[in-house]
């Protein structure tokens, strides 16, 4: 049963994931459906099977909280596509012409809250901290640090900007949040 969804715009398309189905992509044609997006890694048979969350950062489409066709599960993790080719075919497959990949984040838990942007850095909102991820543009293009330990976000739906770009969560010290000033 799915009980959650998670939606990004990625250029002209729409994807969204649920933690149930593969994630999907629609072209915004409305004679067209949704498909699913082409997950494969590494040039093998192993694909994200499902995300619990989805965002675009940088031209990148990145997935969090993910079980991989295989059983594996990375509920720490995210995924993230080549760039500008997260919806294309083996745009997430990692080789040396490209520069997709994946990488466990830091900080304590599993994303739980999914994904919030602010100033040019994703944070990454888990059970029991923050991460905070920018772009560096190398061949591993995003470095990362734990920003906020001891409160995280459990409430994927809180997550929210306001029209001065202050980034607002719902904290598991059952706080309303903004990410630079802390408790409002």
């Amino acid at each position: 049963d799915c009980d959650y969804w998670d939606a990004a715009q990625y250029g002209d398309y729409m994807t969204a994931t649920n933690n149930v189905d593969r994630p999907i992509q629609w072209d915004g044609n409305t004679s067209n459906s949704f498909a699913n997006i082409d997950t494969y890694i590494s040039g093998t048979t192993t694909y994200i099977l499902k995300a619990k969350f989805i965002t675009e950062y940088q031209n990148y489409l990145i997935l969090g909280n993910v079980e991989l066709s295989n059983g594996n599960l990375y509920h720490e993790h995210i995924y993230y596509s080549n760039i500008g080719e997260g919806i294309l075919s083996e745009g997430f497959r990692q080789d040396v012409n490209g520069d997709a990949g994946g990488a466990r984040t830091l900080g304590d838990g599993d994303i739980s809250g999914g994904f919030g942007k602010k100033e040019g850095s994703l944070y990454i909102f888990k059970r029991k901290s923050i991460a905070k991820l920018w772009y560096v543009g190398l061949k591993i293009p995003f470095e990362q640090i734990e920003y906020l330990k001891g409160i995280g976000c459990t409430a994927p739906g809180s997550i929210g900007k306001d029209w001065e770009d202050n980034l607002y969560y719902y904290g598991t010290d059952k706080r309303i949040r903004e990410i630079s000033s802390g408790s409002i």
